[in-house]
């Protein structure tokens, strides 16, 4: 709704009265005078005076007062009336300034919250909230064997907004000691539905199966999968370096690398790897040991 010049001439003056009144409050209380120390002031004033008038004459309080005036009362006038001018000057600047604070940080604070409701898709390796690596039964005939699942997570961190159409991809594995890489590029299996396409609500993962353990004879054997397409890849005893990718709706893809070790024994390692980490052999911050079934 549009204001005419009535209303903005009244606006004006509003403005202006509340700055000329801010000033001279703001003019007292700089120099430490209020309502209370001018009325103690001028009683005090009043009763020396009078005081001195009954002991001494008019002449002498008349003296008295010039004193007064030239050394107090005119110099406090002067610097009070120069500082009220500064004031009416600088009390708009200092609002405008305020309100520009404000806003800036209530705008910092806004762009806090959008990120926060912005789903942001990031693989997340922390055994308190995942089961990277657990064990698993399987029922063949009348005899149950114990299998493990080594998984991957993927997190949604945002606090309102699901991801959907959520995947994980097998990119490539690497073999300590044999140059180049296998490339796989299969979709992994959610662990939760079975399937390789999920939706994650807000803050909350989803586990990928990145590979399993199972027995064959005396010595277990790793296999990376099962795939979608059901499919599983068979690996040889050794370290190897395994990329995987992470993509939902309308999200860009995230990348993270893993490292798996087994020497076809009863240990096996799984952690995450990164660029320009050769140290295998160090007890890694997170790993996992696992017999053979």
């Amino acid at each position: 709704m549009q204001h005419g010049w009535k209303e903005d001439f009244q606006d004006f003056g509003a403005y202006w009265r509340d700055v000329l009144r801010h000033a001279w409050h703001t003019s007292f209380g700089q120099i430490g005078l209020n309502k209370r120390t001018l009325t103690w002031g001028l009683g005090f004033l009043i009763i020396g005076s009078l005081v001195h008038w009954s002991l001494s004459g008019d002449k002498a309080v008349l003296e008295e007062l010039q004193i007064w005036l030239s050394y107090w009362v005119i110099p406090a006038i002067i610097f009070l009336t120069i500082l009220f001018v500064w004031n009416v000057f600088y009390i708009p600047y200092q609002k405008d300034k305020n309100k520009k604070s404000t806003i800036d940080e209530l705008n910092t604070r806004i762009e806090g919250f959008e990120e926060e409701l912005e789903p942001v898709l990031k693989f997340n390796f922390k055994s308190e909230d995942n089961k990277h690596l657990e064990a698993m039964e399987e029922q063949i005939g009348n005899r149950r064997k114990i299998y493990k699942v080594g998984r991957v997570a993927v997190k949604n961190y945002s606090k309102a907004k699901t991801v959907e159409d959520v995947e994980v991809t097998l990119i490539h594995y690497r073999k300590d000691g044999v140059e180049g890489s296998t490339t796989i590029d299969k979709k992994l299996m959610a662990n939760s539905m079975d399937q390789p396409i999920v939706s994650i609500p807000p803050e909350r993962t989803e586990n990928f199966n990145l590979f399993r353990v199972k027995g064959m004879g005396n010595i277990p054997h790793v296999s990376l999968g099962p795939f979608a397409d059901g499919k599983l890849q068979q690996l040889s005893p050794g370290r190897y370096r395994i990329k995987t990718t992470a993509s939902g709706k309308g999200m860009p893809r995230c990348n993270d690398f893993y490292f798996v070790s087994f020497d076809g024994g009863e240990n096996l390692t799984f952690r995450p790897w990164r660029e320009g980490d050769t140290s295998h052999d160090a007890p890694p911050k997170q790993i996992w040991h696992t017999r053979r079934s």
